[in-house]
């Protein structure tokens, strides 16, 4: 039986309304793209909206096999307001941003 869901463009969700989600899970989606052509501005552009669509107190999961020394600078930018973690999970990096909550 087929899912239902929405299909679109990492980079642009436009459908999605600004902290309409607790919990954003990739793994995988930004190492394709930081392989592909203009990849720091579709790189960029993917975690830009993750951002936007986080809700204050919650949580961006980022599984990847990038090391630290080329991802964390994607997720460290002065324009996110989250803090930054990364733990090793097997052979995979595990990066967790959280945004600060709502006072």
């Amino acid at each position: 039986m087929a899912g239902t869901g929405l299909r679109m463009d990492t980079r642009a969700m436009k459908d999605l309304e600004d902290e309409s989600f607790d919990f954003v899970f990739d793994k995988g989606t930004l190492d394709t793209l930081l392989c592909s052509c203009s990849s720091e501005a579709s790189a960029l552009k993917a975690i830009a909206e993750a951002h936007r669509v986080l809700a204050a107190g919650g949580t961006y999961v980022n599984f990847s096999y990038g090391e630290p020394g080329e991802r964390i600078k994607h997720f460290s930018r002065p324009d996110f307001i989250w803090v930054a973690e990364h733990s090793v999970v097997g052979t995979y990096h595990l990066y967790k941003m959280t945004k600060p909550g709502r006072e």
